[in-house]
């Protein structure tokens, strides 16, 4: 999971990749229930109305993408509201998200060192921008 600095005892930010965890793990089930809810209720009500007693200004600012955030809002609210299971949190920056912090986000940068094999991770985050260079990163996955 990736974690940005606590905001009143919030963690500023948590990906979604808990999911990344055992089947029926005990917050994929909470965070499925809630996401279902979300669903229903429509992805703009929903956030409106966590927004009330949740802590999402860091997600609040992608407003274009309510959908898209949903996933991070049910998560959220979850982990303010109710008791979560322990979790192990990582700062992505060491792990899926390296190449962007040592490469201050610059797509090209990243694809390039994935291109010529300069780095070698266990796990990849590639978005939307570094898909659009285009650049040819098959010989990355290859040994």
């Amino acid at each position: 999971m990736n974690y940005g600095k606590k905001v009143n005892g919030v963690y500023e930010k948590i990906e979604t990749w808990c999911f990344a965890s055992k089947k029926s793990g005990i917050i994929v089930t909470k965070w499925f229930y809630e996401f279902n809810k979300a669903i229903e209720e429509g992805y703009k009500p929903y956030r409106d109305r966590i927004m009330q007693n949740t802590n999402l200004d860091v997600y609040i600012r992608e407003k274009q993408l309510i959908d898209y955030f949903t996933v991070f809002y049910c998560l959220q609210n979850i982990m303010q509201h109710q008791q979560s299971p322990p979790m192990y949190l990582l700062n992505a920056n060491d792990s899926m998200f390296k190449l962007h912090d040592e490469c201050e986000q610059n797509s090209k940068c990243i694809m390039i060192r994935l291109k010529t094999k300069k780095v070698k991770l266990p796990y990849i985050k590639l978005s939307r921008g570094q898909r659009k260079t285009r650049i040819n990163i098959d010989s990355y996955f290859k040994d």
